[in-house]
């Protein structure tokens, strides 16, 4: 496959729309994805951890990530883990999944340039995941 085929391909999966369904909402607002911090890294500072989530599909996704952007906390190598953190994005769009559970497209790429280990940064989670910053 070519090269720009092949990136094509896996960008229109990443971002492919939820089946048609007329409960689909699409927003672009500021949120929060709720993440578990499962380690500390390194003290290089500012810290680095290790942070994952489950999307809806039930895949685990695993983020490196400097202690700022997931925690307001001090966090150090004798911290209590895993402890909740956080990640900022932008929800794409809304919906209720064909067994009536409301799921989101988030983008973690706003504003913090956050990206998983895997280097995605398009999610559907359950809703329940998304917390509002106001």
């Amino acid at each position: 496959m070519r090269p720009q085929l092949a990136e094509l391909t896996l960008r229109s999966r990443r971002t492919a729309s939820p089946p048609l369904n007329f409960g689909v909402r699409r927003q672009k607002t500021m949120q929060r994805l709720k993440v578990t911090i499962t380690r500390f890294l390194t003290d290089y500072q500012p810290g680095v951890v290790e942070c994952s989530f489950s999307d809806a599909f039930g895949n685990t996704h695993r983020f490196i990530e400097k202690v700022p952007i997931v925690s307001s906390d001090d966090l150090w190598w004798d911290s209590e883990y895993p402890r909740e953190g956080e990640i900022a994005c932008t929800v794409l769009e809304s919906w209720v999944g064909g067994h009536g559970e409301p799921l989101v497209r988030v983008d973690t790429e706003l504003p913090w340039h956050v990206e998983s280990a895997e280097g995605e940064t398009i999610f559907v989670v359950p809703a329940s995941l998304v917390t509002d910053t106001s």
